[in-house]
Protein backbone atom coordinates (compact mmCIF):
# COMPACT_ATOMS: atom_id res chain seq x y z
CA UNK A 1 0.00 0.00 0.00
CA UNK A 2 1.03 3.57 -0.46
CA UNK A 3 1.73 5.70 2.58
CA UNK A 4 2.83 9.33 2.71
CA UNK A 5 5.78 9.73 5.06
CA UNK A 6 6.56 13.14 6.50
CA UNK A 7 10.12 14.36 6.75
CA UNK A 8 10.39 15.86 10.22
CA UNK A 9 13.11 18.48 10.50
CA UNK A 10 14.27 20.57 13.41
CA UNK A 11 17.30 22.83 13.42
CA UNK A 12 20.22 21.63 15.52
CA UNK A 13 23.64 23.07 16.18
CA UNK A 14 26.26 22.88 13.45
CA UNK A 15 28.80 20.23 14.29
CA UNK A 16 31.94 18.77 12.83
CA UNK A 17 32.81 15.10 13.02
CA UNK A 18 35.74 13.02 11.90
CA UNK A 19 34.99 11.55 8.50
CA UNK A 20 36.77 8.29 9.48
CA UNK A 21 39.04 8.61 6.47
CA UNK A 22 41.85 10.53 8.20
CA UNK A 23 41.18 13.81 6.45
CA UNK A 24 39.46 17.04 7.37
CA UNK A 25 36.22 16.85 9.31
CA UNK A 26 32.93 17.39 7.50
CA UNK A 27 29.64 18.90 8.71
CA UNK A 28 27.59 16.37 10.63
CA UNK A 29 24.46 18.01 9.27
CA UNK A 30 22.38 20.95 10.43
CA UNK A 31 18.93 19.38 10.08
CA UNK A 32 17.70 16.31 11.88
CA UNK A 33 15.62 14.10 9.63
CA UNK A 34 13.24 11.23 10.39
CA UNK A 35 12.94 8.77 7.53
CA UNK A 36 10.97 5.58 6.98
CA UNK A 37 12.11 2.48 5.14
CA UNK A 38 9.88 -0.12 3.50
CA UNK A 39 11.43 -3.57 3.69
CA UNK A 40 10.70 -6.33 1.20
CA UNK A 41 7.49 -8.07 2.17
CA UNK A 42 7.62 -11.57 3.61
CA UNK A 43 5.41 -14.51 2.74
CA UNK A 44 2.87 -16.29 4.87
CA UNK A 45 5.26 -19.17 5.52
CA UNK A 46 7.47 -18.44 8.53
CA UNK A 47 10.77 -16.79 7.59
CA UNK A 48 13.96 -16.36 9.52
CA UNK A 49 14.16 -13.32 11.75
CA UNK A 50 17.47 -12.31 10.20
CA UNK A 51 15.77 -11.61 6.87
CA UNK A 52 14.32 -8.41 8.31
CA UNK A 53 16.87 -7.62 11.01
CA UNK A 54 18.41 -4.15 10.75
CA UNK A 55 20.98 -3.05 13.32
CA UNK A 56 22.69 -0.14 11.57
CA UNK A 57 21.97 2.28 8.74
CA UNK A 58 24.27 4.59 6.79
CA UNK A 59 22.85 7.33 4.56
CA UNK A 60 24.87 8.32 1.49
CA UNK A 61 24.37 11.67 -0.24
CA UNK A 62 25.34 12.35 -3.84
CA UNK A 63 24.97 15.56 -5.80
CA UNK A 64 21.81 15.41 -7.95
CA UNK A 65 21.49 13.70 -11.31
CA UNK A 66 24.04 10.99 -10.54
CA UNK A 67 26.57 13.56 -9.38
CA UNK A 68 29.64 12.89 -7.22
CA UNK A 69 29.68 11.53 -3.68
CA UNK A 70 29.14 14.02 -0.84
CA UNK A 71 29.43 11.92 2.33
CA UNK A 72 27.93 9.32 4.67
CA UNK A 73 25.78 9.95 7.73
CA UNK A 74 25.00 7.47 10.49
CA UNK A 75 21.39 6.82 11.49
CA UNK A 76 20.16 6.70 15.07
CA UNK A 77 17.05 5.50 16.90
CA UNK A 78 16.10 2.71 14.50
CA UNK A 79 12.61 1.53 15.40
CA UNK A 80 9.64 -0.44 14.11
CA UNK A 81 6.97 2.26 14.60
CA UNK A 82 3.98 -0.04 14.16
CA UNK A 83 4.25 -3.62 15.52
CA UNK A 84 1.36 -4.58 13.27
CA UNK A 85 3.45 -3.53 10.25
CA UNK A 86 6.89 -5.17 10.76
CA UNK A 87 7.94 -4.29 7.23
CA UNK A 88 8.76 -0.68 8.15
CA UNK A 89 11.64 0.93 10.00
CA UNK A 90 11.98 4.56 11.09
CA UNK A 91 15.24 6.26 11.99
CA UNK A 92 16.77 9.67 12.60
CA UNK A 93 19.81 11.11 10.89
CA UNK A 94 21.48 14.56 10.81
CA UNK A 95 22.04 15.70 7.21
CA UNK A 96 23.20 18.81 5.41
CA UNK A 97 20.58 20.95 3.69
CA UNK A 98 20.17 20.92 -0.06
CA UNK A 99 18.97 18.77 -2.93
CA UNK A 100 20.70 15.39 -3.18
CA UNK A 101 20.35 11.87 -4.46
CA UNK A 102 20.03 9.81 -1.29
CA UNK A 103 21.11 6.21 -0.79
CA UNK A 104 20.52 3.99 2.24
CA UNK A 105 22.70 1.00 3.16
CA UNK A 106 21.77 -1.16 6.14
CA UNK A 107 23.90 -3.77 7.95
CA UNK A 108 26.93 -2.73 5.89
CA UNK A 109 29.03 -0.46 8.12
CA UNK A 110 32.10 -2.73 8.18
CA UNK A 111 32.12 -2.88 4.38
CA UNK A 112 31.70 0.91 4.15
CA UNK A 113 34.45 1.61 6.70
CA UNK A 114 36.93 -0.51 4.75
CA UNK A 115 36.01 0.74 1.28
CA UNK A 116 38.37 3.74 1.16
CA UNK A 117 35.64 6.13 0.00
CA UNK A 118 36.39 9.79 -0.66
CA UNK A 119 34.26 12.80 -1.48
CA UNK A 120 33.81 13.69 -5.16
CA UNK A 121 34.02 10.03 -6.17
CA UNK A 122 31.55 9.04 -8.88
CA UNK A 123 28.69 6.71 -8.04
CA UNK A 124 30.32 4.07 -10.20
CA UNK A 125 33.55 4.32 -8.21
CA UNK A 126 31.70 4.17 -4.89
CA UNK A 127 29.75 1.14 -6.07
CA UNK A 128 32.90 -0.64 -7.22
CA UNK A 129 34.32 -0.42 -3.68
CA UNK A 130 31.24 -1.66 -1.83
CA UNK A 131 31.32 -5.44 -2.15
CA UNK A 132 30.14 -8.27 0.05
CA UNK A 133 32.42 -11.31 0.13
CA UNK A 134 30.88 -14.74 0.70
CA UNK A 135 33.49 -17.47 0.93
CA UNK A 136 31.38 -20.08 2.72
CA UNK A 137 27.98 -20.94 4.13
CA UNK A 138 26.05 -17.99 5.50
CA UNK A 139 25.16 -18.58 9.14
CA UNK A 140 21.43 -18.97 9.72
CA UNK A 141 21.59 -18.32 13.46
CA UNK A 142 21.36 -14.54 13.10
CA UNK A 143 25.10 -13.94 13.60
CA UNK A 144 25.45 -12.73 10.01
CA UNK A 145 23.21 -9.84 9.02
CA UNK A 146 21.87 -9.50 5.52
CA UNK A 147 22.68 -6.12 3.87
CA UNK A 148 19.94 -3.90 2.41
CA UNK A 149 20.12 -1.15 -0.18
CA UNK A 150 17.73 1.55 -1.40
CA UNK A 151 17.75 5.01 -2.97
CA UNK A 152 15.74 8.19 -3.32
CA UNK A 153 16.53 10.52 -6.20
CA UNK A 154 16.31 14.31 -5.87
CA UNK A 155 15.60 14.52 -2.13
CA UNK A 156 15.00 18.11 -1.02
CA UNK A 157 16.49 18.28 2.46
CA UNK A 158 15.18 21.63 3.66
CA UNK A 159 13.03 22.72 6.55
CA UNK A 160 9.45 21.57 6.05
CA UNK A 161 10.21 19.06 3.29
CA UNK A 162 8.03 16.00 2.73
CA UNK A 163 9.54 12.82 1.32
CA UNK A 164 8.08 9.44 0.43
CA UNK A 165 9.31 6.26 2.03
CA UNK A 166 12.43 4.57 0.73
CA UNK A 167 12.00 1.01 -0.52
CA UNK A 168 15.03 -1.13 0.29
CA UNK A 169 16.05 -4.47 -1.20
CA UNK A 170 17.84 -7.40 0.41
CA UNK A 171 21.28 -7.66 -1.11
CA UNK A 172 21.24 -11.46 -1.08
CA UNK A 173 19.09 -14.20 -2.59
CA UNK A 174 17.40 -17.04 -0.70
CA UNK A 175 16.90 -20.65 -1.78
CA UNK A 176 14.41 -23.09 -0.25
CA UNK A 177 14.02 -26.72 -1.24
CA UNK A 178 11.11 -28.98 -0.29
CA UNK A 179 9.44 -32.22 -1.25
CA UNK A 180 5.95 -32.42 -2.68
CA UNK A 181 3.47 -34.56 -0.75
CA UNK A 182 3.63 -37.22 -3.47
CA UNK A 183 7.38 -37.66 -2.88
CA UNK A 184 7.69 -37.57 0.89
CA UNK A 185 6.89 -41.26 1.40
CA UNK A 186 9.53 -42.33 -1.16
CA UNK A 187 12.49 -40.07 -0.42
CA UNK A 188 14.19 -38.85 2.75
CA UNK A 189 16.12 -35.60 2.27
CA UNK A 190 19.47 -35.77 4.10
CA UNK A 191 21.84 -33.22 2.52
CA UNK A 192 21.67 -30.17 0.27
CA UNK A 193 24.97 -28.83 -1.08
CA UNK A 194 25.34 -25.44 -2.77
CA UNK A 195 27.90 -25.04 -5.55
CA UNK A 196 29.18 -22.00 -7.46
CA UNK A 197 28.07 -18.64 -6.17
CA UNK A 198 29.69 -15.29 -6.99
CA UNK A 199 32.54 -14.69 -4.54
CA UNK A 200 31.99 -10.92 -4.32
CA UNK A 201 28.63 -9.25 -4.70
CA UNK A 202 28.08 -5.53 -5.34
CA UNK A 203 26.02 -3.94 -2.58
CA UNK A 204 24.72 -1.52 -5.22
CA UNK A 205 23.32 -3.05 -8.42
CA UNK A 206 24.55 -1.73 -11.74
CA UNK A 207 22.26 1.02 -12.97
CA UNK A 208 21.53 -0.99 -16.14
CA UNK A 209 20.36 -3.90 -13.96
CA UNK A 210 17.97 -1.87 -11.82
CA UNK A 211 14.48 -0.66 -12.71
CA UNK A 212 14.12 2.39 -10.44
CA UNK A 213 10.49 3.02 -11.40
CA UNK A 214 9.46 -0.39 -10.09
CA UNK A 215 12.24 -0.81 -7.48
CA UNK A 216 13.37 -4.16 -8.85
CA UNK A 217 16.56 -5.69 -10.20
CA UNK A 218 16.35 -7.00 -13.75
CA UNK A 219 19.62 -8.96 -13.90
CA UNK A 220 22.47 -10.02 -11.65
CA UNK A 221 25.38 -7.58 -11.37
CA UNK A 222 28.67 -9.22 -12.32
CA UNK A 223 31.60 -8.10 -10.12
CA UNK A 224 34.17 -10.05 -12.19
CA UNK A 225 35.15 -11.88 -9.01
CA UNK A 226 34.27 -15.24 -10.53
CA UNK A 227 32.29 -18.14 -9.13
CA UNK A 228 33.37 -20.07 -6.07
CA UNK A 229 35.15 -23.23 -7.34
CA UNK A 230 33.78 -26.73 -6.91
CA UNK A 231 36.29 -27.44 -4.14
CA UNK A 232 34.52 -24.80 -2.03
CA UNK A 233 30.91 -25.71 -1.31
CA UNK A 234 28.31 -25.30 1.42
CA UNK A 235 26.56 -28.40 2.74
CA UNK A 236 23.40 -28.32 4.82
CA UNK A 237 22.49 -31.50 6.68
CA UNK A 238 19.59 -33.05 8.52
CA UNK A 239 21.88 -33.92 11.43
CA UNK A 240 22.72 -30.26 11.99
CA UNK A 241 19.06 -29.35 12.21
CA UNK A 242 19.15 -27.47 8.92
CA UNK A 243 16.86 -29.90 7.07
CA UNK A 244 13.47 -30.27 8.72
CA UNK A 245 11.75 -33.65 9.05
CA UNK A 246 13.86 -35.09 6.21
CA UNK A 247 11.69 -33.17 3.77
CA UNK A 248 12.58 -29.47 3.48
CA UNK A 249 15.18 -26.77 4.05
CA UNK A 250 13.58 -23.38 4.62
CA UNK A 251 15.24 -19.98 5.27
CA UNK A 252 18.72 -21.46 5.61
CA UNK A 253 20.42 -20.96 2.23
CA UNK A 254 21.43 -17.37 1.45
CA UNK A 255 23.90 -16.46 -1.25
CA UNK A 256 25.41 -13.62 -3.19
CA UNK A 257 23.68 -12.44 -6.33
CA UNK A 258 25.19 -14.62 -9.07
CA UNK A 259 25.14 -14.45 -12.87
CA UNK A 260 24.38 -17.85 -14.41
CA UNK A 261 26.78 -18.64 -17.28
CA UNK A 262 24.34 -21.21 -18.68
CA UNK A 263 24.74 -24.68 -20.10
CA UNK A 264 27.82 -23.72 -22.13
CA UNK A 265 29.68 -23.58 -18.81
CA UNK A 266 28.34 -26.85 -17.40
CA UNK A 267 29.06 -28.02 -14.74
CA UNK A 268 30.38 -24.66 -13.46
CA UNK A 269 26.89 -23.17 -13.00
CA UNK A 270 25.12 -22.37 -9.72
CA UNK A 271 23.46 -25.60 -8.61
CA UNK A 272 22.37 -27.74 -5.69
CA UNK A 273 23.22 -31.39 -5.09
CA UNK A 274 20.38 -33.10 -3.25
CA UNK A 275 21.20 -36.24 -1.30
CA UNK A 276 18.94 -38.70 0.48
CA UNK A 277 17.48 -42.15 0.83
CA UNK A 278 15.50 -43.50 -2.13
CA UNK A 279 14.26 -47.11 -2.18
CA UNK A 280 16.77 -48.10 0.46
CA UNK A 281 19.75 -46.56 -1.31
CA UNK A 282 21.67 -43.33 -0.80
CA UNK A 283 21.29 -41.30 -3.99
CA UNK A 284 22.35 -37.84 -5.18
CA UNK A 285 20.69 -35.58 -7.74
CA UNK A 286 21.82 -32.35 -9.35
CA UNK A 287 19.34 -29.46 -9.36
CA UNK A 288 19.94 -26.48 -11.67
CA UNK A 289 18.08 -23.18 -11.80
CA UNK A 290 16.05 -23.15 -15.00
CA UNK A 291 12.59 -22.93 -16.49
CA UNK A 292 11.40 -25.05 -19.42
CA UNK A 293 9.36 -23.83 -22.38
CA UNK A 294 8.77 -26.16 -25.34
CA UNK A 295 11.48 -28.47 -24.01
CA UNK A 296 13.98 -25.60 -24.04
CA UNK A 297 15.71 -24.71 -20.79
CA UNK A 298 16.31 -21.09 -19.81
CA UNK A 299 18.69 -20.75 -16.87
CA UNK A 300 18.02 -18.27 -14.09
CA UNK A 301 20.48 -15.72 -12.80
CA UNK A 302 20.43 -15.73 -9.00
CA UNK A 303 19.24 -12.20 -8.24
CA UNK A 304 19.24 -10.14 -5.06
CA UNK A 305 15.95 -9.70 -3.26
CA UNK A 306 14.65 -12.87 -4.93
CA UNK A 307 13.46 -16.05 -3.30
CA UNK A 308 13.83 -19.33 -5.18
CA UNK A 309 11.57 -22.15 -4.09
CA UNK A 310 12.58 -25.49 -5.58
CA UNK A 311 10.03 -28.27 -5.13
CA UNK A 312 10.73 -31.92 -5.94
CA UNK A 313 7.49 -32.99 -7.66
CA UNK A 314 8.53 -36.52 -8.66
CA UNK A 315 11.47 -38.95 -8.62
CA UNK A 316 11.76 -41.32 -11.59
CA UNK A 317 14.70 -43.41 -10.47
CA UNK A 318 17.91 -43.75 -8.53
CA UNK A 319 20.29 -40.85 -8.84
CA UNK A 320 24.07 -40.98 -8.71
CA UNK A 321 25.83 -43.05 -6.01
CA UNK A 322 28.05 -40.11 -5.00
CA UNK A 323 27.81 -36.34 -4.80
CA UNK A 324 30.79 -35.97 -7.14
CA UNK A 325 29.14 -38.02 -9.88
CA UNK A 326 25.86 -36.14 -9.48
CA UNK A 327 27.70 -32.82 -9.79
CA UNK A 328 29.10 -33.86 -13.19
CA UNK A 329 25.77 -35.10 -14.58
CA UNK A 330 22.72 -33.35 -16.02
CA UNK A 331 20.11 -35.05 -13.88
CA UNK A 332 17.02 -36.45 -15.59
CA UNK A 333 15.57 -38.33 -12.61
CA UNK A 334 13.94 -35.43 -10.75
CA UNK A 335 10.93 -33.38 -11.74
CA UNK A 336 11.63 -29.97 -10.20
CA UNK A 337 9.31 -26.99 -10.05
CA UNK A 338 11.32 -23.78 -9.71
CA UNK A 339 9.40 -20.74 -8.49
CA UNK A 340 11.25 -17.41 -8.62
CA UNK A 341 9.65 -14.81 -6.37
CA UNK A 342 10.69 -11.20 -6.78
CA UNK A 343 9.88 -9.72 -3.39
CA UNK A 344 9.65 -6.25 -4.91
CA UNK A 345 6.87 -7.36 -7.26
CA UNK A 346 4.52 -9.20 -4.96
CA UNK A 347 3.94 -8.08 -1.41
CA UNK A 348 1.81 -10.92 -0.11
CA UNK A 349 2.12 -14.60 -0.98
CA UNK A 350 -0.20 -17.19 0.53
CA UNK A 351 0.96 -20.80 0.23
CA UNK A 352 -1.15 -23.86 0.94
CA UNK A 353 0.37 -27.18 -0.01
CA UNK A 354 1.60 -26.94 -3.58
CA UNK A 355 -0.63 -23.96 -4.41
CA UNK A 356 0.08 -20.25 -4.06
CA UNK A 357 -1.80 -16.99 -4.46
CA UNK A 358 0.15 -13.75 -4.65
CA UNK A 359 -0.78 -10.09 -5.00
CA UNK A 360 1.28 -6.96 -5.47
CA UNK A 361 -0.40 -5.11 -2.58
CA UNK A 362 -2.16 -6.49 0.46
CA UNK A 363 -3.60 -3.13 1.51
CA UNK A 364 -4.60 0.13 -0.22
CA UNK A 365 -4.98 3.58 1.29
CA UNK A 366 -7.21 5.66 -0.98
CA UNK A 367 -8.15 9.33 -0.86
CA UNK A 368 -11.55 10.94 -1.63
CA UNK A 369 -10.92 11.22 -5.35
CA UNK A 370 -12.71 8.88 -7.79
CA UNK A 371 -10.64 6.12 -9.40
CA UNK A 372 -11.15 4.64 -12.85
CA UNK A 373 -9.26 2.36 -15.22
CA UNK A 374 -6.86 5.20 -16.10
CA UNK A 375 -5.86 5.97 -12.49
CA UNK A 376 -2.50 4.93 -11.11
CA UNK A 377 -2.94 4.14 -7.41
CA UNK A 378 -5.69 1.53 -7.74
CA UNK A 379 -4.00 -1.36 -9.54
CA UNK A 380 -4.03 -4.88 -8.10
CA UNK A 381 -1.89 -7.63 -9.68
CA UNK A 382 -2.89 -11.24 -8.97
CA UNK A 383 -1.33 -14.60 -9.83
CA UNK A 384 -1.92 -18.22 -8.79
CA UNK A 385 -0.83 -21.70 -9.85
CA UNK A 386 -4.19 -23.24 -8.92
CA UNK A 387 -5.54 -25.16 -11.92
CA UNK A 388 -8.88 -23.33 -11.92
CA UNK A 389 -7.27 -19.89 -11.59
CA UNK A 390 -8.67 -17.26 -9.22
CA UNK A 391 -11.97 -15.44 -8.74
CA UNK A 392 -13.15 -12.38 -6.81
CA UNK A 393 -16.55 -13.49 -5.56
CA UNK A 394 -17.43 -10.62 -3.23
CA UNK A 395 -16.39 -7.29 -1.70
CA UNK A 396 -17.43 -6.46 1.85
CA UNK A 397 -17.59 -3.33 3.98
CA UNK A 398 -14.87 -3.01 6.61
CA UNK A 399 -15.92 -3.82 10.12
CA UNK A 400 -19.35 -5.39 9.71
CA UNK A 401 -18.48 -7.27 6.51
CA UNK A 402 -21.68 -6.21 4.71
CA UNK A 403 -21.51 -7.03 0.98
CA UNK A 404 -20.92 -4.27 -1.56
CA UNK A 405 -22.46 -4.55 -5.02
CA UNK A 406 -19.50 -4.88 -7.40
CA UNK A 407 -21.55 -3.41 -10.25
CA UNK A 408 -22.85 -0.19 -8.67
CA UNK A 409 -21.44 0.09 -5.13
CA UNK A 410 -18.95 2.70 -3.93
CA UNK A 411 -16.15 0.26 -4.77
CA UNK A 412 -16.47 -1.78 -7.96
CA UNK A 413 -14.67 -4.44 -9.97
CA UNK A 414 -15.40 -4.68 -13.70
CA UNK A 415 -16.89 -8.06 -14.71
CA UNK A 416 -13.87 -8.91 -16.87
CA UNK A 417 -11.53 -8.29 -13.93
CA UNK A 418 -13.18 -10.72 -11.50
CA UNK A 419 -11.42 -13.87 -12.71
CA UNK A 420 -7.98 -14.84 -13.91
CA UNK A 421 -6.19 -17.90 -15.35
CA UNK A 422 -3.59 -20.17 -13.80
CA UNK A 423 0.00 -18.79 -13.66
CA UNK A 424 -0.48 -15.72 -15.87
CA UNK A 425 -0.30 -12.45 -13.93
CA UNK A 426 -3.30 -10.19 -14.34
CA UNK A 427 -3.55 -6.56 -13.28
CA UNK A 428 -7.01 -5.18 -12.51
CA UNK A 429 -8.37 -1.76 -11.55
CA UNK A 430 -10.20 -1.09 -8.30
CA UNK A 431 -12.89 1.43 -9.24
CA UNK A 432 -14.13 3.97 -6.70
CA UNK A 433 -16.78 6.64 -6.54
CA UNK A 434 -15.87 10.07 -5.19
CA UNK A 435 -16.19 10.19 -1.41
CA UNK A 436 -18.65 13.04 -0.77
CA UNK A 437 -19.96 11.74 2.58
CA UNK A 438 -17.70 13.86 4.76
CA UNK A 439 -16.49 10.68 6.45
CA UNK A 440 -12.72 10.02 6.58
CA UNK A 441 -11.31 8.66 3.30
Amino acid sequence: HKTVILLLITTVFNACVDDDWGRECIPAGDVRVTLTLQLPETVSRATAEQESRIDEIEVFLFKPDDGPFVGTYTAHSITTPDPADPGRRSFEVALIEGKFDMMVLANSKDIIDNAGLAREMSRREVASRLKLTQSGKVAHDGSIRIPFWGELKGANIVNGSTLGEITILRAMAKIDLLLDEAVKDRFELKTVTLYHWQKEMALLPDAINYDANNTRVTAATDTDSGLIPAATKATYTAGAGEIENDEQIISKIYLNETPNPGIAKFPEMPCLIVGGEYQGQTCYYRVDFFTTDNDQRTYYDIRRNHWYELKVMDIRGNGSPSEEEAYKSVDMHLDIEVMEWNESDMSNIIIEGKYFLKVNQSKFELDREPKDANSFSNKLTIQTNYEEGWVIDRITEPGDGAPINMDNGWIQIAPGDRTGPQQQEKTISILLEENITGAPP
